[in-house]
């Protein structure tokens, strides 16, 4: 078997020159813009028109960035990552391929290489941990019409789609480090809630998307929600770790050696506030707050509230938080929604509220964490009953949820990847 990874992402302007194409593109996508009936002819002039408005602006966002998206860079250290771990799970000829939605490379140009390769087996895997219409759906879409239209990789090749993987354990306990480790530069006295002070608060930043696609049936929100409560639950199990004088026995090895670890880097009275163990009675708040706001709205019509930008003013002009870290959670690598609108926008409006203390959880970038549980997921995806790009895009919710819902899916629908691959 000569297997083939397909790494689906959005894409990013590499250089100042290529802004305003890739706008069209991100514009010109109907799962973006939602335009009703007869107006839909009008996609690609209007795509034309916002791109031409906001080139100029964006391309000032980018420049302050280094003049261009990281995007890229990161997703090919991730593939050549993923491969070299992959190689150590018994796929010695597996190879990663990378399909952007909105700019090079493009889906079309990484199933012509796969196709030039020799690929005879794919797993397809979106670099989105939550599902949304817009992100995971949008890319399986022009996936399904692709395949369709290919004769090789519509009936010769197999394929399975990896469903939405935002509980997977190894995801939630990489965030969960990233999330601790800045937790731990704050000093005991940014800690304390001794006097009125308003401790520590976490606050996660996610992508978001307009209220209508959610009444649509959209789930991203409802998964959101729940990604956000198992990655603060993971938080909170570290930090118990790290004042406990036992290793917590529900911690996996990865963890006590974090912790231990840790533990060598701050002092008892900062292991105890992280704790919440200097609580003076059990009525007194979490050592650590945790909130949800969403980001990168566009236009005029509603999106998921409350927005980042809100919620950063009512944390610090109305409750007086002044130490904060802030979690880009819907996004697996650095790019200008985090390098520019998260740590330079928002910190100066965090800033000009009374936050002072900030700090900002890195993405998840090529942590070795979450690289070897990509692998995992294409492991156990060539393991598992097979959920085709057709499924996954036309079946919605059905076919994303994982492992209850996608399990009835397979057993319906579905032959397992090994003998349908002929493995066994």
């Amino acid at each position: 078997m000569k297997l083939g990874v397909l790494l689906l992402n959005l894409g990013g302007p590499e250089k100042l020159e290529d802004v305003e194409g890739f706008l069209y593109n991100l514009f010109a996508d109907p799962d973006i813009i939602r335009l009703p009936g007869p107006l839909s002819l009008l996609q690609r002039p209007i795509a034309f028109l916002i791109a031409k408005s906001r080139a100029k602006k964006s391309s000032e966002g980018y420049r302050s960035i280094g003049g261009g998206s990281p995007i890229m860079k990161y997703t090919r250290e991730q593939a050549a990552l993923m491969t070299e771990e992959l190689e150590k799970r018994g796929f010695a000829s597996a190879k990663c391929y990378i399909a952007m939605r909105y700019w090079q490379p493009y889906t079309e140009t990484a199933l012509a290489q796969m196709k030039a390769d020799g690929v005879n087996a794919v797993v397809v895997l979106p670099l989105y941990p939550q599902f949304s219409i817009s992100t995971s759906g949008s890319s399986l879409r022009l996936l399904k019409t692709l395949f369709s239209n290919d004769e090789r990789f519509g009936k010769d090749v197999p394929h399975t789609v990896v469903p939405a993987w935002y509980r997977r354990p190894g995801y939630l306990r990489t965030m969960a480090r990233l999330i601790v480790n800045e937790l731990m530069q704050f000093t005991p006295e940014q800690m304390s809630r001794a006097g009125g002070q308003s401790g520590l608060h976490v606050l996660f930043s996610a992508h978001g998307v307009p209220k209508s696609y959610i009444a649509a049936g959209d789930p991203y929100e409802r998964q959101m929600k729940e990604c956000v409560a198992l990655i603060s639950e993971e938080v909170r199990s570290l930090l118990r770790g790290l004042h406990s004088e036992t290793v917590d026995e529900q911690l996996a090895t990865a963890e006590e050696s974090f912790v231990q670890e840790a533990r060598s880097r701050i002092s008892k009275e900062q292991a105890q506030r992280l704790a919440g163990a200097l609580a003076a009675d059990a009525t007194e708040p979490q050592p650590v707050e945790f909130h949800l706001s969403f980001q990168s709205r566009v236009g005029p019509i509603e999106w998921l509230k409350p927005y980042t930008d809100d919620k950063l003013v009512e944390l610090g002009k109305q409750r007086g938080v002044k130490s904060l870290v802030v979690v880009p959670v819907s996004f697996v690598s650095e790019h200008i929604e985090t390098l520019e609108e998260i740590d330079m926008e928002y910190r100066e409006l965090a800033e000009e509220n009374g936050i002072h203390h900030w700090r900002r959880a890195p993405a998840l970038n090529t942590d070795p964490g979450f690289v070897a549980d990509l692998a995992a997921m294409v492991q156990e995806a060539v393991e598992r009953p097979i959920v085709t790009v057709s499924d996954a895009a036309s079946a919605g919710v059905a076919a994303v949820e994982a492992p209850s819902v996608a399990d009835q899916l397979h057993a319906k629908v579905c032959t397992p990847v090994k003998r349908f691959m002929g493995l066994n």
